[in-house]
């Protein structure tokens, strides 16, 4: 059973949506998708720090992130993503540990991912 405003947010969403079952449909992310792109974000966010501009072209479209330096191991934290359209939209943030401080950031990220032979971040 859902909290009144809850249901109220969901009736107001029905006439962009069809239904919830079909904003359901169009949000959910399969798990294979989930896992197949945490992989590559995981890869990505490892080679990120030290990869130069030439490199970041294949997994980053157009310059989207800039290249970063130093001697730094990352760790996403807490991934949620969602459809939209052919693309996967992921909020999350990345854990950054600076060998030579110690110091730890953390940075959030809004990304649109695409999916043709290879996952590349588009946005």
């Amino acid at each position: 059973d859902l909290q009144p405003e809850v249901q109220q947010a969901y009736k107001e969403l029905i006439p962009y949506c069809g239904g919830i079952e079909d904003l359901l449909q169009n949000v959910s992310v399969s798990s294979d998708t989930v896992k197949d792109a945490t992989a590559f974000l995981e890869t990505f966010f490892k080679l990120y720090p030290t990869a130069t501009e030439k490199e970041l072209a294949y997994y980053v479209k157009d310059g989207v992130l800039a290249p970063v330096s130093g001697d730094i191991i990352s760790e996403l934290v807490n991934p949620v993503f969602t459809k939209d359209g052919d693309n996967l939209k992921v909020s999350m943030s990345v854990k950054y540990l600076d060998n030579k401080s110690k110091m730890t950031q953390i940075s959030q990220y809004e990304l649109v991912l695409h999916k043709d032979d290879n996952w590349k971040i588009i946005k």
